[in-house]
């Protein structure tokens, strides 16, 4: 393979990835919404159980709130593409 030819791979290849990346975008968004509102509500939901001794009501429907909240996130997603 000559120099040209490596040129023309690299342009090629490097054009493929940044295509790649450009449509997995909304695809990670929407994975790190999901984790984050897990997380998010998890956490708020131990912290009222600690507030409130009414463990582990709390952090179970912040688990439920979170997961169905990740769930939208991505459900928007796809009906968005």
């Amino acid at each position: 393979m000559n120099r040209s030819n490596r040129e023309q791979h690299f342009i090629k290849s490097f054009n493929y990835l940044q295509k790649i990346l450009k449509n997995s975008g909304p695809i990670i968004t929407a994975s790190y919404g999901m984790i984050g509102g897990i997380i998010f509500f998890m956490f708020a939901g131990y912290f009222l159980d600690e507030w409130l001794d009414t463990a582990p009501w709390f952090l179970i429907a912040g688990l439920l709130l979170g997961i169905g909240s990740g769930l939208y996130e991505v459900a928007k997603i796809m009906w968005r593409s």
